[in-house]
């Protein structure tokens, strides 16, 4: 008895204690959301100035207990929105529904400005490589299509990568990525066989460009330089797109610790629908594809390596069937037809090669040691046997023949045969130093290029107008004795038959300074300058290219910065520029030369709330010992003088 009595005192004891704080407390629920009406995870609730709280769940609800008969506060908070409140007075036992719209909170930073100081002072442009996806290329080249944009640069293809600056030639201008100079085709005569460029713009992280005036630090050619860095990726990303052009893929990623970085690209392309649209009707099989690849280690924060593999397979197959084309005026119209039998078979296969350290001893220290191995294997086969007809178009808009062949003005035929074999390989054994000593920023850089070349050469056309031969030797019209006749030889129209074979070295020093004479923000006058040395064993010739940049920023309240470059500029030459039309090297062939002078100004100011760079320059270019030659389409045909 005893022990019931004081299980049942207990027993009331508790249930008062639970009606006493149930009476003091109440409960307050509801869902949270963003301004899109979408849940929020994880929010925070809790009463102002009591300790504990709740937090949502996934779907934003919430349910938190709360004291009674007394006005509370409760906050309700997280990271990246701006905290909402709601004061009210619950009462005892009382279950409240508060339903909470969250909005994202907006912190404004101060502004930035991140100035290159190098760049601005030099005659080299900063471009954006993501420009590069939003500009249409029937080419596939991105990068070029965007290059092809830039003052005093001109493109006559659309569907090549190629482009001349400022009176130069397609082989003028300079192309490296990391360091490492490209080399472009040199068996390609016309667009649709050209393929696709070196350079993806998947891969590139920056582009700087100068259309003249360059630096030292930049090689042997007389118009222009065209700077490419590949990506040093820090996580992992990919892209692929398609068309009925071609289709791109790549991919990128590093090791979680960041000592390991791997680029990969591959791209194909094939030209086959547009190429259906031209004159020349015909089976098109046009097939381009290409694979790169950047690898990368950093053992420590001294030593860079890294790896940078090419390999392109680009063929081009066509077989005409007819061509027709009109021209003339509206009251002396022509039209000229050509039917075709043949086909022909171009194969261009290139890769490269290349390997580079980089060492940093300390923070004012780089030197970079790269080699890197370049081969091309090209060849070159046709056997196209045209028959046209010129005739002349009824001009009359009121006869039922009007735009038909009326009258016949000439017939003819033509015989065009190429077996050409080309070989080649480049290999470069190349070091570059960079050094910061106070306002000095001194660069130098020394390199070895062993070139190989193979070239096997037998081309001919053969010409007929009417059946006689062009050129026509002198006939035998008149002889009675067949046996005195003179024997006159056969005369084609064209023929090339040479197989050449080249092995050579170069050797090229530069070394140059920068450094400001006033050092001062808003004031400053800025000096690079510097020589290059160019020296092949093949003509003994030396080369000694003096440059110089003065750039100076008046300090004016405008943000101006005014530049003058000059230099001497040689282009030895190359393979390309030693041969003449039939195939035959010149011996001694020399350097062709070339004076920058650009003065230039860059302007970098704010309308309309974004910043704007205005860019102007006035260049004069003076030219000497020229190797003459004569561009058909892209090919580039050197008279060897």
């Amino acid at each position: 008895m005893l022990y019931t009595r004081w299980v049942t005192l207990f027993l009331l004891f508790v249930l008062s204690v639970f009606t006493a704080v149930s009476q003091e407390t109440a409960v307050i629920f509801g869902k949270i959301t963003d301004s899109e009406n979408k849940p929020v995870e994880l929010l925070n609730i809790a009463v102002m100035g009591l300790p504990g709280g709740n937090v949502t769940d996934k779907n934003g609800y919430y349910e938190l207990t709360v004291p009674a008969n007394r006005e509370i506060t409760v906050i309700y908070s997280f990271i990246g929105y701006n905290s909402q409140r709601a004061i009210l007075t619950p009462q005892p036992g009382e279950r409240k529904e508060i339903n909470i719209i969250m909005t994202v909170s907006t912190t404004v930073l101060a502004d930035v400005v991140v100035e290159d100081r190098q760049i601005r002072r030099s005659t080299l442009t900063r471009i954006d490589p993501k420009e590069a996806k939003f500009i249409p290329s029937v080419s596939g080249s991105s990068i070029e299509s965007l290059i092809k944009t830039m003052p005093g640069v001109a493109a006559m293809n659309e569907l090549s990568a190629q482009y001349s600056v400022r009176g130069g030639n397609y082989d003028e201008n300079l192309v490296y990525v990391n360091d490492i100079e490209i080399y472009r085709p040199f068996l390609v005569r016309a667009s649709q066989q050209e393929g696709l460029s070196f350079l993806n713009s998947d891969l590139v992280s920056s582009i700087s460009f100068s259309a003249g005036g360059f630096e030292p630090k930049y090689g042997d050619k007389m118009s222009s330089v065209l700077d490419i860095k590949y990506k040093q990726p820090r996580q992992f990303a990919g892209s692929f797109s398609l068309s009925f052009l071609g289709a791109t893929f790549h991919v990128e990623g590093a090791t979680p610790n960041k000592k390991l970085y791997w680029l990969l690209g591959a791209r194909y392309k094939s030209n086959q629908y547009f190429l259906n649209a031209l004159e020349t009707e015909g089976e098109y099989k046009p097939n381009f594809t290409d694979v790169q690849t950047l690898i990368g280690y950093r053992p420590n924060d001294k030593w860079n390596f890294s790896f940078l593999g090419y390999m392109s397979m680009n063929s081009f197959k066509v077989i005409p069937q007819t061509r027709q084309t009109a021209f003339g005026a509206i009251n002396q119209a022509y039209q000229f037809t050509v039917y075709y039998e043949g086909q022909e078979i171009d194969r261009f296969l290139s890769y490269l090669g290349g390997i580079s350290a980089i060492y940093r001893p300390d923070k004012s220290t780089t030197l970079k040691f790269i080699t890197s191995a370049y081969r091309t294997i090209e060849t070159e086969t046709f056997d196209i046997l045209g028959q046209y007809w010129l005739a002349r178009l009824e001009t009359d808009w009121s006869g039922d023949e009007f735009g038909q062949p009326t009258e016949t003005l000439g017939v003819g035929s033509f015989l065009d045969h190429a077996r050409n074999e080309l070989d080649a390989w480049v290999v470069n054994l190349e070091h570059r130093g960079i050094k910061e000593i106070g306002d000095h920023y001194l660069q130098w850089g020394v390199k070895y290029q062993h070139e190989y070349v193979n070239d096997v050469l037998n081309t001919w056309a053969l010409n007929d107008s009417a059946g006689y031969s062009l050129p026509n030797p002198p006939d035998s019209i008149g002889y009675t004795d067949p046996s005195a006749q003179p024997n006159y030889p056969f005369h084609l129209y064209f023929y090339a038959n040479a197989h050449n074979i080249i092995s050579s070295n170069r050797y090229t020093a530069f070394v140059q300074d920068g450094w400001s004479l006033i050092d001062k923000i808003d004031k400053n006058l800025t000096l690079i300058g510097g020589v290059r040395f160019n020296y092949w064993d093949y003509n003994n010739d030396l080369l000694v290219s003096p440059r110089l940049t003065i750039a100076f920023r008046p300090g004016w309240k405008k943000d101006i910065v005014l530049r003058l470059s000059t230099g001497v500029y040689f282009q030895a030459p190359f393979y390309r520029e030693m041969r003449d039309f039939n195939g035959q090297l010149n011996p001694d062939p020399k350097a062709q030369k070339s004076v920058h002078f650009v003065l230039g100004s860059d302007w970098n100011f704010q309308a309309w709330g974004r910043p704007f760079k205005f860019v102007s320059e006035v260049y004069y270019k003076k030219f000497s010992l020229l190797i003459p030659y004569v561009l058909y389409n892209l090919a580039i045909r050197y008279y060897a003088m």
